[in-house]
């Protein structure tokens, strides 16, 4: 399986990305939102979507535990179950598994609300993961943070200690 996932990072011209895992952008929307249209958490205007190639594999099985100021949808695409952990803003936490075995529980796409911190991994039997995200408004790095503190830290766990191991899990991956 391993040739299989080389040769998506080939064909998807995928790169590494910061997070984890490969990537590559596949559309970046040329309408423009205005700062006056967005949120106060964006600092400036962004194309109304982006959307990337993600492909997470048994060397890189990990998407670190991040949070982004715009709405992202996963799409799944071809390969094995991903786990998502949500660490919503309103206190509520869970681990959604992002697949094509609807009948148990898996779905094609998860919505991650802006203001989530989520990470993922797939689980240790798993090859590879080849999906699509869709960032509303689209994706810029200002608007991304990965670089939890000690005292965010401290403060997810005491706020979602049902999910500790998987937080401490994908923070610790560099």
């Amino acid at each position: 399986m391993k040739k299989k996932h080389k040769k998506i990072i080939q064909e998807l011209k995928l790169e590494p990305h910061p997070e984890g895992g490969w990537f590559s952008e596949t559309y970046r929307s040329d309408l423009i939102l205005s700062k006056a249209a967005l949120s106060e958490s964006h600092s400036g205007a962004r194309p109304a979507s982006t959307a990337i190639y993600f492909l997470l594999t048994k060397d890189h099985p990990i998407s670190r535990l991040h949070q982004l100021k715009s709405d992202e949808m996963f799409h799944f695409y071809d390969g094995d179950p991903l786990q998502v952990l949500l660490l919503r803003p309103n206190g509520t936490g869970s681990i959604e598994i992002v697949g094509k075995d609807i009948e148990n529980g898996e779905r094609p796409q998860l919505l991650i609300p802006k203001g989530t911190w989520f990470g993922a991994k797939l689980n240790n039997k798993a090859s590879y993961v080849l999906m699509g995200c869709t960032v509303a408004p689209g994706f810029d790095f200002e608007d991304f943070t990965m670089d939890v503190s000690e005292s965010d830290k401290k403060g997810l766990l005491e706020q979602y200690p049902d999910f500790s191991q998987m937080i401490e899990e994908l923070i610790s991956q560099t």
